[in-house]
C-alpha cells in the first residue's frame, strides 16, 4: 500500500507472479482467486492512515477495484493485523467495519456497471479469544464478509517457555488453544459457519529443548531451535524444510547432538477430523521468509491442489 492506494509488493509480481498464479483457472474453470493485503510484517500504520478518513478509504477502493480487475483477480482479502493492537488506535475497529462496507457496496456498484461477477471480499482475523474481542465487531464482519478467514495456527511457539503444537485440530484439557475451539469459537459469537475458513499453516515451530530426554508436549523450552537450511529463522521450518528432513509422521522429532531440538509442524491431519460443522473448507497459510517465492509457492501449490482434489471429490 502506499499512499492509501494498493500497490503490489515488488514491481514483478505484476509482471510474473500474478500470471502465473491465474494460469490455475486454466486448470479449474471455476477457480476463484484472491488479493491479500497485510500481514504480520505489513504492520499497522498504513491501514491505520487509510482509514483514518472517508477520502482516503474511496481512494483505496477505487485502486483496489482497477487493480483486481487488471491483475485478473476475483477479490480481496484484508490481512489487518489487528485492528485496534500493535499500535493501531481503538477507532480502527469502527473504520475497519466502515472500510469493510464501503467496499461491498463499491463491489456492487461496479459489478452491476460492468455487468461481471461481483468481487469477493474476505478478511483474515484472530484466532485468539482477547484479540477478537478488541479487535472485531462480530457481527457485523460476519454480515458484510463473503468469507473469514480464521488464523488458526501459531497457538504455540518458541516465544514461550514450553513446547507445544503449531496448530493442533484439538488440544489437552487445560490447553484451549486449538482450531476446534477457535472455530467454534467464531460460530458462537454469531458468525455464520458457511463463512469460516479454517487457517491451515504450510510450516512449523521448533523449540530448543532445556532437557533432551524430556521432549513431548509441554516440554519445558529454553527459545528457538536453530534456523531451516533455506529460510534461515530460527523456530521456524517451511513445509518443504521439513520433507527435506525426511518427514515421516505427524510430528517429526530431530535431536542433534547438545541442541536438544524439537520440531514440529502438525500438518498431516485427517481430513476426516476436521472440525467442519458446515464450513466452508480450508485456507493455506504461506509464511512470509527470506527465501525465494518459488521455493514457497511451488510447495503450496502442490497443497493447495491437493485440497482441490480432496474436496471435489
Amino acid at each position: 500500500m502506499n499512499n492509501s492506494q494498493i500497490v503490489a509488493k515488488d514491481p514483478q509480481d505484476e509482471k510474473i507472479l500474478y500470471p502465473e498464479f491465474n494460469k490455475l483457472k486454466e486448470r479449474n474453470r471455476e477457480l476463484q482467486t484472491l488479493l491479500s493485503i497485510g500481514g504480520w510484517n505489513f504492520g499497522t500504520s498504513r491501514f491505520t492512515t487509510m482509514l483514518s478518513t472517508f477520502a482516503n478509504r474511496e481512494k483505496f477502493i477505487n485502486s483496489v477495484i482497477s487493480f483486481l480487475r487488471r491483475q485478473d483477480f476475483d477479490g480481496l482479502d484484508l490481512f489487518f493485523l489487528y485492528p485496534g493492537l500493535r499500535g493501531s488506535p481503538m477507532r480502527d475497529r469502527w473504520t475497519f467495519v466502515f472500510l469493510i462496507e464501503e467496499l461491498l457496496l463499491a463491489f456492487q456498484k461496479e459489478a452491476q456497471l460492468t455487468m461481471r461477477p461481483r468481487l469477493l471480499l474476505t478478511a483474515a482475523v484472530s484466532g485468539v479469544p482477547h484479540i477478537i474481542q478488541t479487535s472485531y465487531d462480530v457481527r457485523l464482519l460476519g454480515r458484510f464478509l463473503d468469507f473469514i478467514n480464521v488464523l488458526s495456527y501459531d497457538f504455540h511457539g518458541s516465544w514461550e517457555k514450553f513446547t507445544g503444537h503449531n496448530s493442533p485440530l484439538f488440544s489437552l484439557p487445560e490447553d484451549p488453544k486449538s482450531s476446534a475451539y477457535t472455530m467454534n469459537y467464531w460460530r458462537k459469537l454469531g458468525v455464520p459457519s458457511e463463512k469460516l475458513i479454517m487457517g491451515l499453516p504450510t510450516y512449523g515451530r521448533t523449540f530448543h529443548l532445556l532437557t533432551a530426554s524430556k521432549n513431548g508436549l509441554q516440554a519445558r523450552a529454553m527459545g528457538p531451535a536453530s534456523p531451516g537450511k533455506y529460510t534461515q529463522q530460527p523456530g521456524f521450518l517451511a513445509y518443504y524444510e521439513v520433507i527435506l528432513e525426511q518427514f515421516q509422521d505427524v510430528f517429526y522429532y530431530r535431536f542433534a547432538p547438545l541442541s536438544r531440538e524439537r520440531r514440529s509442524t502438525g500438518l498431516n491431519i485427517s481430513m476426516s477430523h476436521m472440525p467442519t460443522r458446515g464450513r466452508s473448507g480450508l485456507a493455506m497459510m504461506m509464511p512470509s521468509a527470506s527465501v525465494t517465492r518459488v521455493q514457497l509457492n511451488s510447495f503450496t501449490t502442490i497443497l493447495a491442489l491437493t485440497c482441490c482434489e480432496f474436496f471435489k471429490n
